[in-house]
């Protein structure tokens, strides 16, 4: 009798992490309270991770070619914003 092997999925990379047992338990608690996979929660936080990491480059360029951005450009850019989504009327 001759069993098919089942191949990884090439899109899925299997990664082994220890964890202090506290952090651990809060991570499992974490990912059932979100109704998610241990991995699925993980994945997510990764990704989330290397978004911010990503914004704080864009952020430390452009400040390099512009200039710091001051709290009034924070401020105006939020009026604006707010403005914007004010339903029509």
């Amino acid at each position: 009798m001759s069993s098919a092997l089942q191949q990884p999925d090439p899109r899925v990379e299997r990664v082994t992490i220890s964890l202090p047992a506290p952090i651990g338990r809060a991570l499992r608690a974490a990912a059932e309270a979100e109704h998610v996979s241990v991995s699925r929660w993980v994945a997510d936080s990764i990704q989330d991770r290397l978004l911010l990491m990503q914004m704080a480059d864009y952020l430390r360029e452009y400040e390099a070619e512009y200039g710091e951005i001051s709290d009034e450009d924070i401020a105006r850019t939020r009026a604006e914003l707010a403005e914007r989504s004010r339903p029509w009327r």
